[in-house]
């Protein structure tokens, strides 16, 4: 087979998408179903998510305070309510970020057997550590790559321009693919699902060929759910200001807004969660289950 037969193959089968035998591989969710799905989901089980998440809130919340990350600290007057102590070490912040991915492992696990319709006891229900193991890695690794364009940006503002414009253009050129990085992953978040599932998942370019022609479906249902991050906790933030401002030095006031927030997370985690298993589902082949 000649090289460019090859390079034609390539093209066909991991950028277009298509088999051997010209059939499309690809499968595209529909607008609706891809922007609100994640959303009715968490509202047809919002009784069992507030029962289910609440351990793991109560308990991000107990150990962030403990840490001094509290939500208190985000207002300037923070140090001033009884009991509580804030930190600004990078150290403390990495320990209870990593707590809380931790947290959320453990919670989607519950999360994803109620999606199944499941019955869910609190005595029965069996806790696969592996599997928030591996959560925890792909959580990170996931952020890793999409820090890449902050490395991109970094390089191309700290060096000097090459006199020689086409230098200049092509090192500009390969930076610049960095900035891609994110949009590549999102059509990997099926991979979150994954996880918790208990067969191994397909290769990565089956997922990539699956997920062909959804880019801008999945952008615009992130955007959904990060306008309504961004209308919740910006609300919270200047509702509670008032409130905070009379209530210093109470500490129950501290843990309060610090249990809100916490089920703020959970809730947003929930429905991007409900998108990773929304992507699962049908970039999964036939064979699997939709």
């Amino acid at each position: 087979m000649s090289l460019w037969k090859k390079a034609e193959n390539v093209y066909t089968k991991y950028i277009l998408g298509v088999s051997e035998d010209g059939n499309e591989l690809s499968v595209k969710i529909p607008y609706n179903k891809i922007i609100f799905s994640p959303w009715i989901q968490l509202y047809k089980h919002i009784k069992s998510f507030f029962y289910i998440s609440f351990p793991f809130v109560f308990f991000v919340s107990i150990i962030s305070s403990l840490l001094g990350m509290s939500y208190v600290c985000r207002y300037n007057n923070g140090f001033e309510i009884a009991s509580t102590h804030c930190s600004t070490k990078l150290e403390i912040y990495i320990v209870n970020m990593i707590i809380y991915i931790i947290a959320c492992g453990f919670f989607a696990q519950i999360w994803k057997n109620e999606l199944e319709g499941k019955q869910f006891c609190w005595r029965k229900e069996k806790t696969q550590y592996k599997t928030v193991v591996k959560f925890v890695l792909l959580s990170f690794a996931f952020l890793l790559i999409n820090m890449i364009p902050v490395v991109s940006l970094f390089i191309l503002y700290m060096r000097n321009p090459n006199p020689d414009w086409r230098i200049e253009i092509a090192f500009f050129a390969v930076v610049s693919l960095g900035f891609l990085t994110p949009f590549i992953c999102m059509r990997f978040y099926a991979l979150f699902s994954y996880v918790f599932e208990k067969r191994t998942p397909p290769q990565l370019w089956i997922i990539w060929q699956r997920s062909k022609g959804n880019l801008i479906r999945i952008i615009i249902s992130l955007f959904v759910i990060v306008i309504g991050m961004l209308f919740c906790f910006n609300s919270f933030y200047y509702h509670y200001a008032k409130f905070f401002e009379e209530m210093k030095n109470n500490w129950f006031a501290s843990m309060g807004a610090e249990l809100i927030y916490n089920f703020f997370c959970f809730g947003f985690f929930c429905v991007f969660f409900n998108l990773c298993q929304l992507q699962r589902q049908y970039f999964s082949f036939p064979k699997e289950e939709k």
